[in-house]
């Protein structure tokens, strides 16, 4: 299959991927026995002429993402159920649970401004669990919202990765501190706020679903999260099984990359669905701080 998907790509329009991943499988028509297979070419660039076939014509046009989602739901493209289900992997931002009226029900933050931004913003969500230290984890994840507010985000609008990382620092601090400060340590967050769009800036096109789009297994979706600023093992681990739980996001081998945050139960953010399971988790850190203080004392 990846050879064939190779072959076809690099024939038809020249371009060479670095990664090739297979997304799914739809039939031609509902009358048909003709299956055809989705793969994603990601990484691509342009290495050779094209070779086509006699009776073969092809126009290669590239375009932003915005202007292929126009194409696509203008009905201006064939296939496109193949290019749903690249889309679907790409930003696979469906999250659940779901309430019981059918909408979306995240139970991150204490506003329905803040699960709302978490909801479609991928940067809004990494950066509350960025926050989510020494504070009620409901505050962490409630600080987005606040920030885009103060930063001037339209409603319905997104956190802009590239336009953080540009803040003169002093800004970006007084937006921190400004009663009610967005955290405990508003100076030493501002600042790894500050990193950690730099680094999406930097290595992962300022979109912060890049850093788990694509991604083939659990482990490597862990490396990625722990390889941003001001995210450790645990830290990596814990939004890892925040995005599986939650949010689809679930390469070969999630489970056991979480390790005990990818299990059921009440451990961490990632099993906060409601108030109840909130209390629970509470009660669950209170329970492991205890025991490694007594650990300790020992």
């Amino acid at each position: 299959m990846r050879d064939a998907a190779e072959r076809e790509l690099r024939e038809e329009t020249g371009y060479v991927a670095e990664q090739l991943t297979l997304v799914g499988r739809t039939w031609l028509a509902g009358y048909a026995t003709h299956l055809r297979h989705a793969v994603l070419a990601t990484g691509c660039r342009l290495a050779l002429d094209q070779r086509l076939d006699e009776d073969e014509f092809c126009e290669v046009v590239t375009m932003p993402m915005a202007g292929f989602l126009v194409h696509l739901r203008d009905g201006d493209l064939t296939d496109a159920d193949v290019a749903w289900m690249c889309l679907d992997r790409l930003h696979p931002w469906t999250p659940h649970p779901v309430g019981q009226d059918g909408c979306m029900a995240l139970h991150l933050a204490t506003t329905d401004d803040g699960n709302t931004l978490l909801e479609r913003d991928p940067l809004a969500l990494l950066l509350g669990m960025q926050l989510d230290q020494q504070i009620p984890m409901e505050k962490a994840f409630t600080s987005p919202s606040v920030l885009a507010q103060r930063l001037g985000v339209p409603p319905g609008g997104r956190l802009d990765a590239a336009a953080i990382a540009a803040l003169p620092p002093e800004t970006l601090l007084e937006h921190f501190r400004t009663p009610p400060a967005l955290h405990r340590f508003p100076g030493s967050m501002a600042t790894r706020t500050q990193q950690l769009c730099q680094a999406l800036v930097d290595d992962w096109g300022g979109d912060a679903a890049n850093v788990w789009s694509g991604v083939d297994s659990g482990a490597e979706l862990v490396r990625r999260i722990g390889s941003l600023p001001g995210f450790g093992d645990q830290k990596a681990k814990i939004f890892a099984a925040l995005l599986a739980k939650q949010f689809g996001v679930t390469p070969d081998g999630w489970e056991a990359a979480t390790g005990d945050y990818g299990k059921p139960g009440h451990r961490s953010i990632a099993d906060v669905v409601d108030d109840a399971s909130r209390v629970k988790v509470r009660e669950f850190k209170k329970a492991k701080k205890a025991e490694a203080k007594a650990t300790a004392q020992a």
